[in-house]
């Protein structure tokens, strides 16, 4: 038994596609919360508290909703997309196909590089060089914590196709040397 065939091997690529899943789930949560406290708001439009929640922490949402809204024209449309990402991804975790869960994650990443670069506003100066300005009404906190998660959740993805192809290129290379010899 090699090791790449032992129980650490496997114990690893466990660990791996759980990691996996960090991107999708902490999106889809900030997600409904930024729904859930603009649902909120619009039942208590007069309480400070939740348009300090909805304007300053998930006004990165509402910016991030424009690029998602020119495609698809449905109230709530960035709810519906993260679920189908966490769908994705947790069936696959849960029937064990590599490639659903994958997919999720790398998902989860596109969809949030999306709406962080959203979010950036373009100045262009006097010179051909773009000005990034970040606004400062939003928390970028949320933002940062939200973008690592979907980053190690696709590095995962990636670390664990690599492994599977090491391995099996290894395993391959074995057999071809017991045959030969």
């Amino acid at each position: 038994m090699t090791y790449s065939q032992g129980w650490w091997f496997s114990y690893r690529m466990i660990s791996l596609s759980r990691l996996q899943l960090l991107g999708p789930i902490v999106l889809c949560t900030a997600i409904v919360c930024a729904e859930a406290a603009a649902w909120a708001l619009s039942f208590f439009p007069t309480v400070q508290v939740l348009w300090y929640i909805n304007v300053r922490l998930f006004g990165l949402f509402q910016h991030g909703y424009y690029p998602f809204n020119k495609y698809i024209d449905l109230p709530g449309a960035p709810l519906f997309e993260v679920i189908l990402i966490l769908l994705l991804s947790g069936v696959g975790y849960y029937f064990n196909k590599r490639m659903l869960l994958a997919i999720g994650s790398n998902l989860s990443f596109v969809y949030t590089a999306v709406l962080v670069y959203s979010t950036l506003n373009f100045s262009y100066g006097s010179a051909p060089i773009r000005i990034f300005t970040i606004n400062p009404q939003l928390n970028l906190y949320l933002a940062t914590a939200i973008f690592a998660a979907a980053s190690i959740s696709m590095m995962a993805s990636h670390l664990i196709y690599i492994q599977q192809f090491f391995s099996n290129s290894s395993s391959s290379e074995l057999r071809r040397r017991k045959s030969v010899g």
